[in-house]
């Protein structure tokens, strides 16, 4: 009965969540391109710092959009790690940011413009996504709320990082306001990555040598099933009858 009220709690919560999300974007107007209301106008959505120019990339044959991926030369002595993303990472992957990392080696792969199926990967944990001055910060917490619960049911940890990009930081962004900058923007965001990075493989390893140091549980000897053996009184056999013999039939007896 328990698990019966937590379920229906379950339900009742993700239909509330879908509710409101639905209220707030039938509140916008929408784009046909896209599931954000439209960009709002005016100097304050606007960063102030400087983005590199975007360079053409070659077209994914399975997904039809700009791709490219970095794979570094082999270190022995280094835990590899390969970030998947969109836009975001373009600045990385083109080396106008570097990013490195004494014990991790990092692999990239951008597709701008991506979504989540097309960014399909074995995934070690989720990094949430940078504000946007341009979009309703309602209808953004939404969706981190959203991917934060998509997250825990596939067991993924999930780490937020909207505090680190206040909105009274306008060099923290560039012009478009969507993208972060190439200087302070972008640094923060490689920090973060190195950082929860370096945070879960150094909870594998522990996790690891924590499951070495508990004794082995041997498998238990397989139980065999007792054998019921029912032996009932033997019978001797009747003798055999003779109809020839007579029979004595003396009256009943009142």
């Amino acid at each position: 009965m328990p698990r019966l009220k937590k379920h229906n709690r379950s339900i009742a919560a993700k239909k509330s969540m879908e509710e409101r999300l639905a209220a707030v974007v039938a509140s916008a107007p929408l784009v046909s391109t896209t599931c954000f209301p439209p960009p709002t106008r005016g100097p304050s959505c606007r960063g102030t710092g400087r983005r590199h120019r975007v360079s053409t990339w070659p077209v994914s044959p399975l997904t039809g959009r700009s791709h490219k991926m970095i794979i570094p030369a082999e270190s022995p002595d280094k835990k590899f790690v390969l970030f998947v993303g969109d836009s975001h990472l373009r600045a990385i992957v083109d080396g106008h940011v570097k990013i490195s990392h004494k014990q991790l080696s990092f692999g990239l792969m951008s597709t701008p413009g991506a979504d989540a199926k097309d960014l399909r990967t074995e995934m070690l944990f989720v990094l949430d996504f940078p504000p946007r001055r341009n979009v309703d910060q309602d209808l953004q917490e939404l969706f981190r709320q959203e991917f934060h619960r998509v997250a825990a049911r596939k067991g993924v940890r999930y780490y937020s990082i909207a505090e680190f990009f206040p909105l009274s930081q306008r060099d923290l962004w560039s012009w478009d306001g969507v993208h972060l900058s190439d200087g302070s923007g972008m640094r923060t965001l490689v920090t973060l990555l190195c950082d929860k990075s370096s945070l879960e493989l150094a909870m594998a390893v522990a996790q690891e040598e924590l499951r070495s140091m508990l004794p082995a549980v041997p498998a238990p000897a397989p139980r065999l099933a007792p054998r019921l053996v029912v032996v009932g009184e033997a019978r001797s056999p009747r003798p055999l009858h003779n109809p020839l013999d007579w029979k004595v039939v003396e009256p009943r007896r009142t």
